[in-house]
């Protein structure tokens, strides 16, 4: 609620300083995360002021047009920066800058996020855990590929252990998830609003080993991988497909 709010307070800041000829803030917003999130490359290198410096890594890299940028879209618009675009927070931490052009609102500066640090951390069992316990894992965020190849996570369950991961998805497409690499009846999924718990409205396969449904709100979901065969001790890989069309 709080981000909502600073998100807010930026929209009238940007309105207030483009004044009554600077259109559309919301739908702007809007256009740039429907964008991102669709993978449509030509419509996000539209909504850009040329030049632009952008900072990867650490270096200030000079963009002279919409060919440049795209040339390198996959290295500015990573999984970090869509998904705080598809949460509303890329602008409210600074990863991009909003500005009027000549009447129009367009990207004026982008500070691309790295990937967090330890973020596949759940993939390899402690050295100082005993082999096969359970541990707590904080859920990981991932985010998921639109189009018909699917976004593939790995993973590692201990005997007793449950995995969580975090993602958004938009109202109304058609969102699936399946668990690879597992033979039947060891481990299962679900899949379920992050802040409610309510499950996702879905098609659930017998084995519980496949979920496909499309989310009634914009929201975050969280993807459980549990472990129901405990039989063996040691650590159980998986790898999750994750579509969304």
């Amino acid at each position: 609620m709080a981000s909502t709010f600073r998100v807010m307070a930026w929209l009238l800041a940007v309105a207030a300083v483009g004044q009554a000829q600077t259109p559309g803030v919301d739908a702007f917003l809007t256009q740039l995360q429907r964008a991102s999130q669709t993978n449509d490359r030509t419509t996000v290198a539209a909504l850009i002021r040329y030049p632009i410096t952008i900072s990867i890594g650490g270096l200030r890299v000079p963009f002279a047009d919409a060919a440049s940028f795209l040339e390198r879209y996959d290295d500015i618009f990573n999984t970090p920066l869509r998904d705080a675009i598809a949460r509303g927070s890329a602008i409210d931490t600074k990863s991009i800058v909003v500005g009027p052009v000549e009447g129009h609102l367009r990207i004026t500066a982008i500070t691309v996020p790295q990937f967090a640090s330890g973020g596949s951390a759940a993939l390899v069992p402690p050295d100082d855990a005993p082999t096969g316990s359970a541990r707590k894992q904080e859920p990981r965020r991932v985010t998921i590929r639109v189009g018909p190849r699917p976004t593939r996570i790995p993973g590692l369950l201990a005997r007793d252990g449950t995995d969580s991961l975090i993602l958004y998805l938009p109202k109304g497409r058609l969102a699936s998830v399946r668990l690879d690499r597992v033979p039947a009846g060891v481990a299962v999924i679900r899949v379920v609003h992050a802040a409610t718990g309510a499950p996702l409205v879905a098609r659930t396969s017998a084995d519980g080993r496949f979920i496909s449904g499309r989310p009634s709100e914009n929201g975050d979901y969280r993807i459980e991988v549990r472990r129901t065969d405990k039989t063996d001790e040691a650590h159980l890989p998986y790898m999750l497909s994750l579509s969304l069309r």
